[in-house]
């Protein structure tokens, strides 16, 4: 390497970041050095997603001797709708060695045949995050089964659809014990209601960390407020979202924050035209907020409006007056509002919002999220930074492929090849 590139690997790195969107710099800094290769391809290869027309052209790019990106692939999502095609990709995949977050999405798992599953549990034992979106199972247990047999698995994000309709006590299989995230999304109480149980019933319930639920109907509620005695001090960050008729009597009733004594952050929800009432702001997410115990360092309001007009729905005087008076959230550091809003109103929202706030609650760190399309989880599901479908990956290839054939035309390599990068 030049003294001109010999500098330490921390700046190359923070270099290649800053140019974590645009494909064909990254490609041009992949033929530095072999020290850059690595970096480039933590972006352009870091996270794969599989579509219908992408699995042929990808599963052909495996195959060819210009596929060395395998051991880049951080994370692998399939948007394959059939079971049939999803057959087909796992049974000619290779093992991804870096391989540690899996994303199913849109398939009905009835269609998936055992001889599948085994194989993506080989494939894919390493991982440590799972995330299933609007994958079809017959009953909450399929759906355990499933999750059971990655034990390595540390996360999870889930909207799945499960058909069966009436409750089902889960004790077997076991959770994952390393399981220190949990997001889980559904409409429907007897699915909710099943694995909010399984969650905490099993001999060993994992130490879950971070807990994301929702939409919790009063059903729902005391399988959850039993999870959350059983968590205890684990618990650090808790985020509840409620269904429109969830009232601040259920929350008294049915919720027991004691044993959450090292909760620090607190995620609710509030849609200012379902929840609005003119009781001084007495409802159910004002109520979860009164219910916590624990000092609360980082509170986070989800609100949802369609106009900058609909934020005086909100009492702001009964919220200023709540940050002020709770004793829990005197140690507050941090107050975070994610809106989500109509494109019309997004820049008029965070300048609306702040002039709404009292003088003392402004003294927090406020912090403003607006976005244009709502997300499923408050944590959105977070792709790599370099996300790329097989297509991309395969147009990336293509040009190293040109660079390699010129190299072979011309008496004078290009740098990669000089550098035994190709």
């Amino acid at each position: 390497m030049s003294a001109a590139l010999d500098f330490p690997a921390e700046l190359q790195d923070l270099i290649i970041d800053h140019m974590h969107g645009q494909k064909q710099a990254l490609g041009t800094c992949g033929l530095v050095s072999k020290a850059w290769l690595r970096s480039s391809r933590h972006h352009l290869f870091g996270s794969a997603t599989l579509r219908n027309h992408d699995l042929d052209g990808f599963l052909q790019l495996l195959h060819s001797p210009l596929a060395s990106f395998l051991q880049s692939i951080i994370s692998l999502s399939s948007e394959l709708d059939e079971g049939k095609l999803l057959d087909k990709l796992v049974h000619n995949l290779p093992i991804f060695p870096a391989l540690r977050h899996l994303r199913l999405s849109y398939i009905y798992w009835d269609e998936v045949s055992d001889s599948t599953t085994d194989a993506m549990v080989q494939l894919f034992g390493n991982i440590t995050k799972l995330d299933l979106h609007l994958v079809a199972f017959n009953a909450p247990r399929h759906m355990a089964t499933f999750i059971s047999r990655f034990p390595r698995l540390e996360e999870m994000s889930l909207y799945p659809a499960v058909l069966q309709s009436a409750p089902e006590e889960l004790r077997t299989p076991h959770v994952p014990p390393t399981l220190r995230t949990v997001r889980f999304r559904s409409d429907a109480s007897a699915p909710m209601d099943s694995f909010v149980t399984w969650l905490h019933t099993g001999e060993s319930p994992p130490a879950i960390r971070a807990l994301e639920v929702g939409i919790l109907s009063v059903a729902a509620l005391p399988s959850l407020s039993d999870l959350l005695r059983a968590l205890g001090p684990s618990l650090v960050e808790l985020d509840l979202a409620l269904m429109y008729h969830v009232t601040p009597a259920d929350i008294t009733a049915h919720l027991d924050f004691t044993r959450n004594t090292q909760l620090q952050h607190l995620t609710i929800h509030l849609s200012l035209r379902r929840f609005h009432t003119s009781a001084g702001g007495a409802n159910a997410p004002w109520a979860l907020l009164s219910a916590v115990r624990a000092p609360i360092s980082t509170l986070t309001i989800v609100l949802k409006l369609d106009t900058v007009d609909v934020l005086d729905n909100l009492d702001w005087a009964y919220l200023n007056r709540t940050l002020q008076t709770l004793p829990h959230l005197a140690a507050l550091r941090r107050l975070h509002f994610m809106v989500h809003c109509a494109s019309g109103a997004m820049d008029q929202v965070e300048d609306a919002l702040r002039r709404r706030l009292s003088e003392d609650t402004a003294c927090h760190v406020v912090d403003v999220s607006v976005l244009h399309t709502a997300r499923m989880f408050t944590q959105a599901f977070a792709e790599h930074p370099t996300s790329a479908s097989a297509a991309s990956a395969l147009q990336a290839l293509n040009g190293v492929h040109n660079l390699y054939s010129a190299a072979h035309d011309s008496d004078t390599p290009p740098i990669g090849m000089k550098l035994g990068v190709l």
